[in-house]
């Protein structure tokens, strides 16, 4: 479904190298969804998204990158699975 939310994800890269970056998560569903990122991010990585509100953290999905591509102007689609599917209390606390 279309959606934008401030998400934080943290992916932890080959070499156990981690990260966090902050981006509008896009297209969520149950079971992932999508970012646009300014790197190239390995698919198989695993993942943490933190759905975030103010300053806080609403709740936090584990996943794993399943695709990366770039669309160009310095932006890559990231395709992320979640561990597990969202219920649908997760997803109604993310209505404004």
């Amino acid at each position: 479904m279309p959606f934008e939310h401030r998400v934080a994800v943290t992916v932890e890269h080959p070499g156990s190298t981690t990260v966090t970056f902050e981006v509008q998560g896009r297209d969520i569903s149950r079971t992932g969804m999508r970012v646009q990122h300014g790197n190239y991010v390995y698919p198989g990585s695993p993942t943490t998204v933190s759905f975030l509100r103010g300053k806080g953290v609403l709740f936090a999905v584990p996943g794993r990158v399943v695709r990366c591509e770039y669309v160009g102007s310095k932006q890559h689609d990231v395709g992320i699975a979640f561990e597990n599917p969202m219920g649908s209390r997760e997803l109604s606390l993310l209505n404004p």
